[in-house]
Parts: structure tokens; sequence; C-alpha cells
């Protein structure tokens, strides 16, 4: 006997990288990626999207925002209709801000990250994105959003910037 299997879950964390590094939106007339519309400005760092959690995020040197793959879930799916175990992958983006300025930027910019990625997420529910190969980058498939949630996260050290603006949105990904 012989059995054929796929690399899913590195297809998936690929696909999912890549759509939050390379989808372009627009805001009033500046059409750009999330690291595009959270660039650089006045002397203070733009935000880097990276796989994973930062080695070290008391060290960041700019904002950031990490993917990191939770475990293979299960979930309601939509409109009551359950789905399996091998369908839904759970996925969380870590946001970190320093580097802003004052209190009131840090916020500002905090906020502004997360706005874009929840609507980045709503755009993925209603049209999907692709499922690519994660070695050729080839389009397989499609994936869609199921379900999103996100929250600040309390500071542990207050005394420390990064620390003080952190936020995740956890958010699961099923094939469309």
């Amino acid at each position: 006997m012989t059995a054929t299997f796929t690399r899913r879950i590195p297809d998936v964390y690929v696909s999912v990288y890549r759509f939050l590094k390379d989808t372009q939106y627009t805001i009033a007339s500046t059409t750009a990626t999330l690291e595009g519309h959270h660039g650089a400005v006045g002397g203070f760092p733009g935000l880097v999207v990276i796989p994973g959690f930062p080695d070290d995020y008391f060290k960041l040197e700019r904002p950031t925002l990490g993917l990191v793959e939770e475990d293979e879930t299960s979930s309601g799916g939509l409109f009551g209709v359950p789905r399996s175990l091998e369908d839904v992958f759970r996925f969380v983006a870590y946001g970190f801000v320093c580097r802003r300025g004052t209190d009131q930027q840090h916020r500002t910019y905090r906020d502004a990250v997360r706005n874009d990625l929840r609507e980045l997420l709503e755009h993925a529910q209603d049209e999907g994105f692709d499922l690519l190969d994660h070695e050729s980058k080839d389009e397989i498939g499609d994936l869609e959003v199921v379900r999103a949630e996100g929250r600040l996260i309390q500071p542990t050290i207050p005394g420390i910037e990064v620390d003080r603006y952190r936020f995740l949105v956890e958010f699961d990904v099923a094939y469309a």
C-alpha cells in the first residue's frame, strides 16, 4: 500500500504569511501593503511583518507583527456546518509597537495597525485568498478566514516601551 500526502501545514502557513505581507489595499487614495501603509515616517521606523514570534521582543527596533501558527483546531464553521479538525488552522498575529514617539503616537499607531489587520481579515473572510505551494509559490487552491478576534495585551513590565503597546489577533483559516 502506498499513501500520498500533501504538506498542508507549510502550504497554509506560507499562504497566510504572504497574504499579510503582500496584499495591497487602499486608504483614501494611497494603495500599499500593510508594511507600506505603516512605513517609516518622520524618522520613526516602519512596520515589519515577520514569520514567528520575535526572538526577544524587548530588543525590537521597529514596530513588528509576528505570525505564529497555533495548533490545528475544530471549529463550528459557517452557518452551523461543522468543519473537521483537518480543515481549520489557527494563527495568532502578535503586534509590538515601539519607537513611535509619545504615548499617544504609540497608541494611535497600534490602533491603526490593528484596524488595518482587522480589515484585511474581514476581506479574506468575504473574498478569500490564494493557497500557495510552500516550495514553488504556485497557486494550488483558495483559503478563507472563518473566525477572528483580537485584544490588547496587558503589560508585564510597564517601564519597557514595547511591552506597553502589545496586541494580538487570533484567527482561523480554512480551505475555501
